[in-house]
């Protein structure tokens, strides 16, 4: 019995681990949407369209998605691309 609790609650953790680094990561990419004027709240489209729709959809609370680290680099990415080109491409 000892062993099936040690590992539900170990799986339980792991679970709660992972969803703090969802909640971080997310929390990164809205900072890194804010600084260049966009609000991740109200802007889903304007954000798809300026940073791409990974983003967008990354930065969506109820996006169930799997988060890994090659998206957030990629969504990281695109935005650091963005910011090299003219507010209106």
């Amino acid at each position: 019995m000892r062993l099936v609790r040690a590992l539900v609650i170990n799986e339980r953790e792991d679970q709660l681990a992972r969803a703090q680094v969802v909640r971080q990561l997310r929390a990164l990419l809205a900072a890194e949407v804010r600084s260049h004027g966009f609000d991740p709240a109200q802007q889903f489209e304007q954000i798809a369209t300026r940073f791409g729709p990974e983003t967008a959809s990354m930065l969506q609370l109820r996006n169930q998605d799997p988060v890994t680290t090659a998206a957030i680099a990629r969504c990281l990415k695109a935005i650091e691309q963005a910011a090299t080109l003219p507010e209106n491409q």
